[in-house]
């Protein structure tokens, strides 16, 4: 058994003592001095403060990686799918086909979304009871109120790809910037001379 010094008040204490009498002070993994003033290190004790630490340094990291997880696998590939198909509508053609009975439910199925069913259900009712009996009118506004809610749902499936950092759209090869190799028949650049797949010169 050695003695040290606080690093506290500077008492004399045991190597071995958890915790300085006098002001409480922990001993931890903290480099120490003994009797005879050379310095020490004390042994690492169940009450570290720098073991405390990396112990929640290490819950709060396996906290954010197990949400991280259940995040991205929230977004199942069906659903990034269905994200990805809602990008190409961007015209005028399920705006209008939602005149069309039946057409929102293949598109609510497709697209994993109801919310142009729900603009068109708001804007029915709100001409129900402006127009009365003349409620069919409301088909003159089902396009516009299906353009604004697809848009809305557009956009919304955009920004859920871009958070799992998922291409919103599918990439495919531009063949007219490409040229293929004569052994292997991988794709290359036009200013290509060597394949960088097989080294073969074209």
């Amino acid at each position: 058994m050695a003695l040290i010094n606080c690093l506290e008040c500077g008492q004399k204490i045991s190597d071995k003592a958890i915790n300085c009498p006098k002001c409480g002070w922990e001993v931890g993994t903290d480099s120490s001095v003994d009797f005879y003033g050379n310095s020490i290190e004390s042994k690492e004790t169940g009450n570290s403060p720098v073991k405390k630490e990396n112990i929640s340094q290490k819950k709060k990291s396996s906290t954010y990686t197990n949400r991280s997880n259940k995040t991205y696998e929230s977004l199942n590939q069906g659903l990034i799918k269905a994200y990805k198909l809602r990008q190409n509508d961007n015209g005028w053609g399920y705006a209008v086909a939602h005149v069309i009975p039946l057409v929102w439910i293949y598109y609510a199925i497709s697209r994993k979304t109801i919310t142009p069913f729900v603009y068109c259900f708001i804007l029915s009712f709100i001409c129900g009871l402006v127009f009365g009996e003349a409620w069919a009118i409301a088909y003159l506004f089902i396009p516009f109120a299906t353009k604004a809610a697809i848009g809305n749902a557009r956009a919304f499936a955009k920004k859920k790809l871009k958070e799992h950092d998922i291409s919103d759209i599918e990439s495919s090869p531009d063949f007219s910037q490409n040229k293929f190799c004569i052994n292997c028949g991988v794709a290359m650049n036009m200013n290509d001379i060597f394949c960088r797949s097989c080294g073969q010169k074209n």
